[in-house]
């Protein structure tokens, strides 16, 4: 099977009260293009200084966890890529 997946924006980071701003960094992506049995996140657990890009796919409903630890969101997004 050969699909194409896509990030889809859906959380930004904020710094201070409001929910105004929505130019700060994006820290959680939607992963688009699955089988619609699947879903899949991709978020940024940031470790000090260093990006922490992690990726949560689930299959059948199954639940599954965060996994990876890659430079960039586009990294995982591959990651995801290559299980197909």
């Amino acid at each position: 099977m050969s699909l194409t997946l896509i990030k889809h924006e859906i959380v930004r980071f904020r710094d201070g009260p409001t929910m105004i701003g929505t130019k700060g960094p994006i820290i959680q992506y939607r992963v688009g293009g699955l089988p619609p049995e699947e879903r899949a996140f991709i978020a940024n657990f940031r470790d000090g200084h260093e990006d922490s890009w992690r990726v949560f796919h689930t299959k059948r409903g199954i639940d599954a966890h965060w996994k990876g630890n890659y430079k960039t969101a586009d990294d995982a997004l591959a990651a995801l890529q290559n299980e197909y």
